[in-house]
């Protein structure tokens, strides 16, 4: 770098409140907007106006562009030709549209890709029918109680096959004590420290490690008391008087992490008794085995009792 620009991009490092970055630009703390920027060939004073900055925020591990920018960048340019060429800005509309992702079901079906969504919504519905989660009953309500709505969120998945729906129910409407009990809404997770822990012994021992994800896992946890009655969704009907009866959980609920975490433990008990939870690490499982590979307890062995709650 020469000294002239050397000196330029030195004042423009001392301006109060401001940071430098390594492209140059000088960015204010307090807006986040770049209020300097240098031709980092030939030191002069360049206008970024119009210009979007890029930096390691907008960049995956993998150094591609994250889809959130992506899409952003595009809104961006459409709004721009929309503001300096007015017979576009009907088009710039609809594109920018296409881009943002619905906020209802509605807003779907005028859309080019209305099949790609309803077959997403039809795939998301199909779930809880498929995991037997409500039964459409007459509803009943307690003393106290209201019915609580569903509701689909629609999202646009650049990074994966097709978009994305998910029915949810409005969790916040939920009144702690009257529609779920307040000191059961934890989920436990695995320490980082219990993980790393786990690949370091897989490595040593040269194991073999493998993955897996349950989709729409909270579908699965069972709901064995409070009884609920939901709204389904705009578009989706039931008769008059009657509601979705909840028996397994939905996303949404305070509870939804605690029903599925305490219906994953029960099935571990039940059909695989000889993993234990590893101390109180409660989402590690292990099994030791003699050397003619049975299944042993080294707390029996030891004469320790452990709690099994």
């Amino acid at each position: 770098m020469s000294k002239d620009i050397y000196d330029k991009v030195t004042a423009a490092e001392s301006l109060s409140s401001m940071s430098p970055t390594r492209s140059g630009q000088v960015y204010s703390e307090s807006t986040n907007k770049a209020k300097v920027s240098y031709d980092i060939f030939i030191g002069d004073e360049i206008s970024i106006e119009g210009f979007l900055s890029m930096g390691k925020v907008v960049l995956e591990n993998g150094g591609t562009t994250k889809p959130a920018f992506l899409i952003y960048t595009l809104v961006k340019a459409y709004k721009t030709l929309a503001k300096e060429e007015p017979t576009m800005r009907t088009h710039a509309t609809r594109e920018i549209a296409l881009l943002r992702k619905p906020k209802a079901m509605a807003e779907t079906l005028p859309t080019p890709q209305r099949v790609e969504w309803i077959d997403a919504i039809n795939k998301e519905m199909s779930s809880p029918v498929d995991k037997e989660v409500y039964e459409v009953r007459l509803r009943k309500l307690p003393v106290g109680r209201r019915l609580i709505p569903t509701k689909l969120v629609l999202k646009i998945k650049l990074a994966s096959d097709g978009n994305k729906a998910r029915c949810v129910v409005a969790g916040y409407r939920h009144t702690a004590g009257l529609y779920y009990d307040p000191e059961g809404v934890y989920s436990p997770v695995a320490e980082p420290t219990a993980l790393r822990l786990v690949l370091a012994i897989s490595s040593a021992l040269t194991l073999n490690i493998d993955h897996l994800d349950i989709k729409t896992a909270f579908l699965n946890g069972e709901i064995l008391e409070n009884e609920q009655f939901f709204s389904p969704p705009h578009g989706f009907r039931v008769p008059d008087g009657m509601g979705w009866l909840i028996k397994k959980g939905l996303y949404g609920p305070h509870q939804s992490g605690a029903i599925w975490a305490k219906t994953f433990r029960a099935w571990m008990h039940k059909n695989y008794p000889q993993y234990v939870e590893a101390g109180n690490e409660r989402c590690v499982y292990v099994m030791r085995e003699s050397g003619e590979l049975a299944p042993i307890s080294l707390d029996e062995l030891r004469g320790l009792k452990i709690e099994k709650n």
